[in-house]
């Protein structure tokens, strides 16, 4: 028998464990982006704002 912590239950929630399977799903398709800095990430965002 698995112990969860108590302040970590929230991540064992069946809401946050369906928006972790989006998440991976998103990854899988390759709908993210991933920059060499803070500074081009934040460039990217002034960018689409």
């Amino acid at each position: 028998m698995d112990v969860i912590q108590e302040d970590l239950a929230w991540f064992y929630s069946d809401e946050w464990q369906t928006m972790e399977d989006e998440a991976d799903e998103e990854y899988r398709a390759g709908r993210m982006k991933s920059y060499d800095s803070v500074d081009d990430l934040l460039a990217s965002l002034q960018r689409t704002s």
